[in-house]
């Protein structure tokens, strides 16, 4: 954040600090990542409205149903039965990343949300990109799907805002 000096004898108003933060300009760092994740997370940008029908929105957990919370591995038969137009547990949910393979983006065998992420999209667990694109706190800040995605088109845009700047 800018420093203002401010002298005796003068004046300043929250209005004048707000103007001199507006003309900060927010920093990005470009997503490191190959032509096919890009490809994937433009997958996951286009397709994820459609999950909505399919599954609740929450960005708190992978992908949980409502009997019990358990660790639902991304190529699980759950989600390969919700892939396949069948009915999901009522209050089953889905994060960001969880609604990667609802969109078509596929998980190998016992691979985990973290390998998964990994692999598909570039996005490595605890980096910035991860915490601006999946990360669970947001659920505490705009835990909405259209949230997610104008992250995301931002990261895949200009790049991920610097810390400071989230």
């Amino acid at each position: 954040m800018k420093r203002i000096k401010i002298s005796f004898g003068g004046e300043i108003t929250i209005a004048k600090i707000i103007d001199e933060e507006k003309k900060m300009e927010t920093t990005y760092t470009k997503l490191d990542i190959t032509k096919n994740q890009r490809n994937n997370l433009e997958k996951l940008y286009e397709n994820s409205p459609k999950t909505l029908e399919l599954v609740k929105f929450d960005m708190h957990d992978y992908f949980i149903t409502s009997d019990e919370y358990r660790y639902i591995y991304p190529n699980s038969k759950i989600i390969k039965d919700v892939v396949k137009g069948e009915e999901p547990e009522c209050g089953t949910q889905a994060c960001f990343l969880g609604r990667g393979p609802l969109c078509g983006i596929l998980a190998n065998n016992n691979e985990d949300w973290e390998d998964y992420c990994e692999r598909q999209f570039g996005i490595i667990r605890c980096s910035s990109a991860w915490f601006w694109l999946f990360g669970h706190n947001w659920k505490y800040v705009d835990n909405t799907l259209e949230g997610a995605r104008k992250r995301l088109r931002i990261a895949l845009d200009k790049g991920v805002p610097d810390a400071q700047e989230q």
